[in-house]
């Protein structure tokens, strides 16, 4: 069902894809991979607030989950959530700590790294940027 929804959405049919990433969910609520599909597909589709409480969920049973992390951080930022979007980007530095190097972070992170700093660089840490650092004093 998932590489369906992927085809509807390529055919520019976004409720046909939403309609069939719900139908997989509701067949099998087990699937951690449909459900991030989903959420991803909601957030992608504008519908952030959809997406929250099914990433939030997946985050709970799987929180070394990279991807739902970054999932869970894109979702945060999108409903303007600050301080869930900096609990995500710590956890993904928690799973990851070279994230904490800006030359190596995802871009969602530096999408965002106006206002999104990981905990581990306040107060200014060796792995951060001066820049880095005085922004998230300012």
């Amino acid at each position: 069902m998932r590489t369906l929804a992927r085809a509807h959405l390529a055919n520019g049919e976004p409720a046909l894809a939403e309609e069939t990433m719900r139908r997989a969910v509701d067949a099998n609520p087990k699937d951690a991979g449909a459900r991030l599909d989903l959420a991803k597909l909601l957030s992608q589709l504008g519908k952030p607030e959809q997406a929250k409480p099914i990433i939030d969920e997946l985050v709970k049973q799987q929180p070394d989950n990279m991807e739902a992390l970054e999932t869970q951080f894109k979702v945060a930022a999108a409903t303007g959530d600050k301080s869930e979007a900096q609990a995500a980007a710590d956890a993904m530095v928690a799973t990851h700590p070279k994230l904490a190097d800006t030359s190596i972070r995802p871009p969602s992170l530096k999408a965002h790294s106006g206002w999104m700093t990981p905990s581990s660089c306040i107060p200014p840490h060796s792995s951060c940027s001066r820049s880095q650092a005085s922004r998230s004093r300012a």
